[in-house]
């Protein structure tokens, strides 16, 4: 589904930071019992303001004869030091200088768009835990990326 695209109809995905989770365990106070839960992680680059993500588009076909819509993912690779320590992957995010190259559609060389990715790629990441308020899809709020306080004791 992305060959083509990842050839002919690339895109960038405007973005502050995102989001990782880890499985952890953790002591219930009431009961003693381990259990396990997903602690939220925002990761970001370390230059401020918005970054872009590297993007792919195609047209999807809905099924049954519904309308076709424009979708689009984000191209994640290894992760960078120290988002390692978070998580076995994260999104390409380009630097400023390399996005217009990224977005020439007279570039339709896999090699060369390959060539992109491992030299405008961002590698510079800084992460610290968030409240797990995050894993609530209706959450909304510059809280959703504060620093949590302390980690939750296991």
């Amino acid at each position: 589904m992305w060959r083509d695209p990842y050839r002919n109809a690339r895109c960038l995905i405007p973005a502050l930071g995102w989001y990782e989770w880890q499985e952890r365990r953790r002591n219930d106070p009431d009961t003693g019992e381990v259990r396990t839960y997903e602690q939220p992680y925002y990761l970001q680059v370390e230059q401020s303001g918005p970054v872009a993500f590297a993007g792919l588009m195609a047209i999807w076909g809905a099924p049954a004869g519904g309308k076709p819509q424009l979708t689009c993912a984000i191209l994640t690779r290894a992760p960078s030091s120290p988002a390692a320590e978070v998580h076995d992957r994260m999104p390409v995010v380009l630097r400023t200088d390399i996005q217009q190259d990224w977005l020439n559609p007279e570039l339709t060389d896999a090699t060369k768009v390959a060539e992109i990715i491992r030299e405008g790629a961002i590698d510079e990441v800084k992460y610290h835990p968030v409240r797990t308020l995050v894993n609530k899809p209706r959450t909304e709020g510059p809280e959703l990326i504060e620093l949590l306080a302390s980690m939750p004791s296991s």
